[in-house]
Parts: structure tokens; sequence; C-alpha cells
């Protein structure tokens, strides 16, 4: 008798066409940064980054329609290495956009003991520098910009400063992107595909 059953639910399912359907995905992206600090007193690191490398962390079919990009947080891992002497570091962050340097982080505290290697979000961005961060990324999804840009993290130890900072500090930006694909599928889900 379940047999049957089976089969009776089976047997419309198998009338039903495939046919391509428009279905909305936001799947999160990490851009990851690594920057070597082994300096006494101030330092400046800088790292570069592309569109492919933006591309590549979306992993987007070439047939979506992105309709926007939006960053979740941006947080900072440090790894204390080998000689360093300092117990504190003041950093700050900033963008550099041709001409334009906007600030994301400034002289956020970070903590060089009993550091867990955990990933600590940042509570005191700068809206205007997320912003403008956002854009870029936003262009080179939307717009195909090409042109690279840099994170440049500044920063020294505190109370004292001038003391032998020895880190692996790694910045992710964490964000969110949407998108509208077609799929096939039963055309018994999703809206008609338009795009």
């Amino acid at each position: 008798m379940k047999k049957y059953l089976l089969i009776i639910l089976v047997i419309p399912l198998l009338a039903v066409e495939c046919e391509y359907r428009k279905f909305e995905f936001d799947p999160t992206i990490n851009i990851d940064e690594v920057y070597i600090i082994d300096e006494t007193g101030p330092f400046s690191e800088k790292q570069t980054i592309t569109r492919a490398q933006v591309l590549d962390a979306l992993e987007i079919p070439e047939t979506a329609k992105v309709t926007e990009f939006n960053i979740e947080k941006i947080s900072l891992r440090v790894k204390v290495l080998e000689g360093n002497k300092a117990k504190l570091i003041l950093a700050s962050g900033r963008l550099q956009l041709g001409s334009s340097n906007p600030e994301i982080f400034n002289s956020y505290p970070i903590s060089l003991v009993g550091v867990d290697y955990a990933f600590i979000g940042l509570n005191d961005l700068i809206a205007a520098g997320v912003e403008k961060l956002k854009d870029k990324i936003e262009s080179y999804v939307l717009k195909g910009d090409t042109e690279p840009f840099d994170i440049v993290v500044t920063g020294d130890t505190s109370p004292t400063a001038g003391e032998l900072v020895n880190i692996v500090l790694d910045l992710k930006i964490t964000g969110t992107v949407k998108y509208f694909d077609c799929v096939e599928t039963l055309n018994l889900v999703g809206d008609e595909c338009d795009i």
C-alpha cells in the first residue's frame, strides 16, 4: 500500500517542468589583510586590496545581477611574536583612495598581553571611512572599477612610546553582497527569471 501511495505522490511531480527561476542570495564574504610589524617606536604598514582579490572572495556567478554590498564588521586579530616588548599599542587605520585618505579607526587600544588570537570587533569605527570603503568595494562589484587601494595601519606603543613591537596583525573586513541569479529548478518555486 505504501508503495502505491509513493507512486501516486511522485506522478504529479514528474509532470512539472524544470525552468530557470530567479532567486535572491546574500552570502557573507571576508577580505583578510596581514600586517607584520617589527618596529621600535612608531610603525606604519600598508597592504593593497585589488578588484581581483575582492571578486575572488565573493565567488559570484557570472550570470548574477548584484544589487548591493554592505560592510558588517571590521575586526582585528593579533599574534605576539618572540622578542616583543610592548604590552599595548594604539593603532589607527586609514584608506588610501587616490587623493582621499579617510580614517577607518583611530588610536584603537590593542593589548599584547594575554592575547588569545581570536578576532576582536572594532567598536569605534569612523563612519565616513567605513562608507568610503563600502563605496570602493561596491564600485568593484557594480561598476567595474579596477583601481587598487591601500589600507594603512599606523600606531605606537602605550603608555610608554617607542617600545619594540613584534607582532602579526590580521585585519578582516566582513561584508554581505546581495544578488539575484537564475537557477534551473521546478517552476513551482521562485519568480520568473527576468535578468
